[in-house]
């Protein structure tokens, strides 16, 4: 019978189990008979399996670990100016509008 092992209200693997591994008691887990209802990672609260809402991450975030490290950022804009060039036009600009292209702010 399929089965799944629940710890802290989470199901944290589900497995093909016999009559006896249910009956035993000495587990610090529970263990209940699912069916096909249940999957790893669903809440199992009041008797009820329920599968978790993913929310999108905010494009801050996203944008957040994208952005080349503050250091580098800095180094291009200092070679940038340096050189006289508009930072504007220059690979500073670009790494960053690359960013927020691929992660646009949301209208």
């Amino acid at each position: 019978m399929r089965v799944a092992i629940i710890k802290a209200g989470i199901v944290d693997n589900i497995i093909v189990a016999t009559q006896s591994f249910l009956d035993a008691s000495e587990y610090s887990y529970t263990v209940l008979e699912t069916g096909d209802n249940a999957a790893i990672g669903d809440t199992f609260l009041d008797g009820v399996f329920t599968t978790p809402v993913l929310v999108p991450e905010d494009y801050t975030a996203l944008r957040k670990r994208a952005y080349p490290p503050i250091g580098d950022q800095l180094d291009m804009l200092y070679h940038s100016m340096d050189t006289g060039e508009i930072p504007k036009s220059v690979e500073f600009f670009d790494a960053l509008q690359l960013v927020k292209t691929t992660y646009p702010k949301p209208v």
